[in-house]
């Protein structure tokens, strides 16, 4: 029969001898990014916003106070719009809001109609010629 061993008790109390532990060296510092010089600040000033022709002013009229003359021209312009099929893009824009119910029953219904109605005046001046001073 095999002799038993005997071990020995963990000690308690630490022991005096140091056990050889290897420290990691430290990678090599990075090299910092340079830094890009500044740019000088601009001297120029700043473009402004822009703004409608100052000869033509947008003054809102009634249908009812418009000339036989100034009808014309409206008719003639959406005419002009539909042929190209851009007030076709104005009725798509305008039914895709509806579905959403971004452009009707909220708070914002008013707001967002002014700017509807100032892009589709915009595309109508921007068929040139007479129709530049378009006013809705």
């Amino acid at each position: 029969m095999p002799k038993a061993t005997t071990t020995s008790k963990p000690t308690l109390k630490p022991t005096r001898t140091s056990t050889p532990v290897t420290t990691p060296k430290p990678s090599p510092a990075r090299t910092p990014a340079r830094t890009p010089a500044t740019t000088p600040a601009s001297t120029a000033k700043p473009t402004p916003a822009p703004t409608s022709d100052p000869s033509c002013p947008r003054i809102r009229k009634s249908w009812d106070t418009l000339t036989a003359a100034e009808k014309e021209t409206f008719v003639s312009a959406i005419e002009i719009a539909m042929d190209r099929g851009l007030y076709q893009k104005f009725v798509l824009i305008h039914q895709e809001q509806m579905g959403n119910r971004e452009a009707h029953g909220t708070c914002v219904f008013l707001f967002w109609h002014r700017k509807f109605l100032l892009g589709f005046e915009n595309m109508l001046r921007s068929l040139g010629g007479q129709y530049k001073c378009l006013t809705l």
